[in-house]
């Protein structure tokens, strides 16, 4: 019998990111689910709830009213505790997480919860990884962070155009046969999102020279100084002519934390994705040569500039963590991207995955509360562990996990009720 009070808790509610969260539980989610609103300041909680009331549909403004208000500080572990305790799922939006996130966990697998955030921190994952993992197998709990789109899009992209190559392509992942998967961000239109630039900072504040040459590696078992013993990754694309999508591709500065995540799953998937498979991420806005190298440039300038203490130090302060652009200007914003699933003997899945709102957070909202719902309300569907359910890699039933390995196809179908475009478009041999 379930006695808890909540079926997800937001923590963070009072940010940037956590009012888009919040906006979408309320209005989007089903009517049933019982959700609360936490916070360090239950007077900042009150003032975010009606903020949030403005926000929502007017039919849903009685039910924003009356939901409640938790006070919890990451400094004060017991009122963790009882957070985690009242609800099935804890949804955190509160960073910088490799700050503030631990605790949370902590209290998470304490007290039986489920766990999602909007990390983009893979230093942050790989510390849960090693601190908590085995206890959360151990005890049946799932820990899921970056489940916005850092990382959503890369791993289920990964996971959709794989499970149907499976089925329609012929392609044998457990012969050996899969080579890579490639994704390439086509379009991106929105504001800045002060919380995934100061990831970007915090790893270049934190990680080592050896952190970054290993990257893709963060999240998988392996010792550093097995590298040369692993499948080749891949590479971080710096110029290159796509001739699949007719456009030039260049560095994506999210690679950083998408690639050890879809990495990560696929080991936690007993390699299933294939032995030897790689994945590789870029960005490939421009079909004009001359802006395209343009943009090349200025991403690399801007990955040089932030090893510069100076520069991070300005960057800070002239992109504050919590801000971001308009609620109009992220409404209507948008992403897409391309991508390419390819086997050893030449044959190609081309997949999309499209969303009409701003990557950052209308389009993050979306992607964090469906994860959250996913784990709260379809929780007999992921331990029946069925083909037909969760696709044909199947799920884990605990762990520090990815969206992929905890969700599977479950929460894809989810993300298609809402509107996000997420399927294989085409395929062909190129023979």
């Amino acid at each position: 019998m379930d006695t808890r009070q909540f079926d997800i808790v937001l923590f963070g509610a009072t940010g940037f990111t956590g009012q888009f969260v919040a906006t979408h539980l309320l209005s989007k989610g089903p009517e049933t689910l019982r959700i609360a609103l936490a916070g360090r300041s239950l007077s900042k909680l009150e003032q975010a709830r009606d903020t949030i009331a403005s926000r929502v549909p007017r039919e849903c403004t009685a039910r924003v009213a009356q939901t409640a208000l938790l006070v919890a500080d990451s400094s004060d572990q017991e009122s963790l505790d009882a957070m985690a305790a009242s609800t099935r799922v804890l949804l955190s939006t509160a960073g910088p997480f490799v700050r503030l996130g631990v605790p949370v966990v902590q209290a998470c697998l304490k007290n039986r919860t489920h766990y999602v955030d909007s990390t983009g921190e893979g230093l942050f994952i790989r510390k849960l990884i090693e601190q908590f993992h085995e206890e959360a197998v151990r005890t049946g709990v799932r820990i899921v962070p970056s489940c916005g789109f850092d990382s959503i899009p890369s791993d289920l992209g990964a996971l959709v155009y794989l499970s149907i190559s499976i089925r329609s392509l012929s392609f044998d992942m457990l012969g050996k046969k899969t080579d890579s998967v490639r994704c390439v961000v086509t379009d991106i239109k929105g504001g800045a999102s002060g919380g995934t630039i100061h990831s970007i900072i915090g790893i270049a504040e934190t990680a080592s020279i050896q952190d970054l040459l290993t990257y893709q590696y963060w999240l998988n078992s392996d010792k550093p100084e097995d590298v040369k013993s692993r499948p080749d990754p891949g590479y971080p694309v710096l110029f290159r002519y796509n001739r699949d999508l007719s456009r030039y591709e260049t560095a994506w500065f999210m690679e950083v934390t998408n690639t050890p995540y879809v990495r990560r799953t696929w080991e936690l998937l007993s390699k299933q994705y294939g032995t030897q498979f790689k994945y590789i991420e870029s960005m490939g806005l421009f079909s004009n040569f001359i802006l395209a190298l343009g943009c090349a440039l200025g991403i690399i300038g801007m990955f040089l500039g932030l090893g510069l203490p100076p520069v991070r130090w300005l960057v800070k302060k002239l992109v504050p963590a919590g801000s971001g652009p308009s609620v109009k200007a992220c409404e209507n914003g948008r992403v897409e991207s391309r991508f390419v699933a390819i086997a050893e003997d030449g044959m190609k899945a081309f997949g999309i995955f499209k969303m009409d709102k701003d990557a950052g957070y209308a389009g993050t909202a979306i992607l964090l509360s469906e994860s959250a719902i996913c784990l709260a309300l379809d929780e007999a569907v992921l331990k029946g562990n069925k083909a037909e359910d969760v696709g044909p890699f199947g799920v884990l039933e605990g762990g520090v996990l990815t969206a992929a390995s905890a969700m599977g196809m479950v929460i894809v179908k989810r993300l298609r009720a809402q509107g996000i475009q997420l399927e294989v478009i085409e395929s062909k041999s190129e023979k």
